[in-house]
C-alpha cells in the first residue's frame, strides 16, 4: 500500500465504471486520512436510485482500487447520464461513525472518467452534519461536489488534495474551527443598546482552546498588522522572567480556572472575534471614544460595572476593604475566576474590580504607529489601591490606566461583549 506524506493513508475505489472496451464515463474515489488511529474500518457506499454499493476495509489495510465495470451484472444503466450518492465513513466498533464524509457527483456521457477526493480527516472527527452537507475542515458544507476529470488510462491517481494537512484556521468555534468554551454571559440592557458580556474574565483553558484551533493572522485589523501570534508572552525581556513564568502569574496544576494574562490587545481581539464576540467597546457598536468612556449609554465595560451608572463599585456605592481580590488582599497574584463570591454585580458578572485589569475597545491615536497607541485597561488588579478599582476612570474623574497595543502583562485580561 502507498503511503501519501508519511502519515496520510490512501485509498481508491473505481465504482460505476463501464469495462475496459467502453470509453463510458466512471467515477473513481480517493479516500486519504491522518486519522486512522480513530476507526477500525472503511465502509465506502455509493447509490443511484434502486442501485447500491457497499464495501468495508480495514483501516490499516486499505487496498489500492476496486473497480467495477458494466459487464460485471450491474448493467447498463451505470453508464451514461446519472448522479451518485457517495458516502464514506471511519467506523469504530460496530456502529459508532467517528468520520462521515458524503457527496453527490453528478456527470454526463463524454467519456471522461471523474475523481472525487472523499478525505477523512480529523478535523472532522465527531462532526455531524445534517443531511445534504458534508463535513470539509471542520465545518459542515454543500454535499454537492465538483469532481475533477481523469484520464481513461491515467495510471497516476492523484488522491492525496491536501485537505488533511493542518492548515491555519480562518472561521469562529461557532463554525467548526475549534471547540467554543464554556463561558456564562449576562444581559445587559434591551433594544438596539442591548448587550451581553462574559460573566467571567477569559480563563486561561478557555484561551488555550483558541490556541488549539490554531486561528490564522490574516484576520487581523491594521492596528495589528504588528502582531505575528497569539501566544500569551514568555520572553518580554531577555534580562528578566517572562510575563507567563513571573511569580505573580499561576503556575503548575489548577490554573486553568485563572484569568489569562501576558497577552496584548490585540490578542484578546482575535480571541473574542474567533469566540463570535468582540472585545467590549461602545454598544452602538466599534470603539469607545476616550471623552465617553464612563457614559453608560456610550461604554459596555462601564455600563456593566456600574448597573447603568447606579454603583460606583461592581458591588456597590462605596470600597469595601478586600471584597474583590485586590491590593488589599495582599495575595499579589490572581485567582480562579468567580471565586470571589462578594466581588458581583448585581447582574452576575464577576471580578470587575480587582483580579486583573481588563483590555476594552477604547484606544488613543496619539501614536501615528498603532502598535505605540494607548489602550484602556478598566477595573484594576490584584495589585491595585482603592482609587484604581471602581468602575470610572479614577477618583478624580480625570485619569485611567493605559497600556500600549502590544503591551503584555501579569495584571491584564479581558473579558468579551456581543454584539
Amino acid at each position: 500500500m502507498r503511503r501519501l506524506a508519511g502519515w496520510l493513508l490512501p485509498l481508491s475505489v473505481a465504482i460505476f465504471g463501464c469495462g475496459e472496451d467502453a470509453p463510458l464515463p466512471g467515477l473513481t474515489v480517493a479516500i486519504v486520512t491522518d486519522a486512522s488511529a480513530a476507526f477500525d474500518t472503511v465502509v465506502v457506499e455509493a447509490s443511484r436510485g434502486s442501485d447500491d454499493y457497499t464495501k468495508t476495509f480495514e483501516a490499516g489495510q486499505l487496498p489500492g482500487s476496486i473497480f467495477l465495470g458494466c459487464d460485471e451484472g450491474l448493467g447498463p444503466r451505470y453508464c451514461g447520464d446519472h448522479t451518485v450518492a457517495v458516502r464514506v465513513v471511519g467506523r469504530q466498533g460496530a456502529t459508532q461513525e467517528r468520520i462521515v464524509r458524503t457527496a453527490n457527483v453528478t456527470y454526463d456521457e463524454a467519456g471522461t472518467n471523474r475523481l472525487l477526493h472523499m478525505p477523512l480527516c480529523s478535523s472532522c472527527l465527531d462532526v455531524d452534519c445534517p443531511e445534504e452537507q458534508t463535513c470539509v475542515r471542520g465545518a459542515c458544507i454543500d454535499a454537492t461536489l465538483d469532481v475533477q476529470s481523469l484520464a481513461i488510462d491515467d495510471a497516476s491517481l492523484p488522491l492525496d488534495d491536501g485537505e488533511c494537512a493542518k492548515q491555519k484556521c480562518v472561521g469562529t468555534c461557532e463554525t467548526g474551527c475549534g471547540t467554543c468554551p464554556e463561558n456564562p454571559t449576562v444581559a445587559i440592557g434591551t433594544g438596539s443598546t442591548g448587550f451581553s458580556i462574559d460573566a467571567h474574565e477569559v480563563t486561561r483553558d478557555a484561551y488555550a482552546a483558541f490556541l488549539a484551533a490554531d486561528v490564522t493572522l490574516e484576520g487581523q485589523s491594521e492596528a495589528c498588522a504588528w502582531n505575528r501570534d497569539y501566544a500569551p508572552e514568555t520572553d518580554l525581556d531577555p534580562n528578566r522572567t517572562g510575563c507567563m513564568e513571573s511569580e505573580r502569574v499561576c503556575q503548575g496544576e489548577g490554573c486553568g480556572s485563572h484569568p489569562q494574562v501576558c497577552v496584548d490587545w490585540c490578542d484578546a481581539v482575535a480571541y473574542c472575534q474567533w469566540r463570535g464576540m468582540r472585545l467590549c467597546g461602545a454598544r452602538e457598536g466599534g470603539s469607545v471614544d476616550r471623552e465617553m468612556e464612563d457614559d453608560p449609554a456610550v461604554s459596555q465595560w462601564f455600563a456593566a460595572c456600574s448597573a447603568e451608572a447606579t454603583a460606583t463599585y461592581p458591588y456597590g456605592g462605596a470600597y469595601v476593604d478586600q471584597q474583590c481580590n485586590d491590593g488589599a488582599a495582599d495575595l499579589d497574584i490572581t485567582v480562579a475566576v468567580g471565586t470571589s463570591p462578594e466581588c458581583v454585580t448585581p447582574t452576575g458578572i464577576f471580578d470587575m474590580s480587582g483580579n486583573v485589569a481588563e483590555w476594552t475597545d477604547n484606544c488613543s491615536s496619539g501614536s501615528s504607529n498603532p502598535r505605540y497607541q494607548e489602550c484602556a485597561i478598566r477595573g484594576g488588579s490584584f495589585a491595585s489601591a482603592a482609587d484604581q478599582l471602581n468602575c470610572a476612570r479614577g477618583d478624580d474623574g480625570n485619569t485611567i490606566t493605559t497600556r500600549d497595543r502590544d503591551d503584555a502583562s501579569a495584571h491584564v485580561g479581558f473579558r468579551c461583549c456581543a454584539p
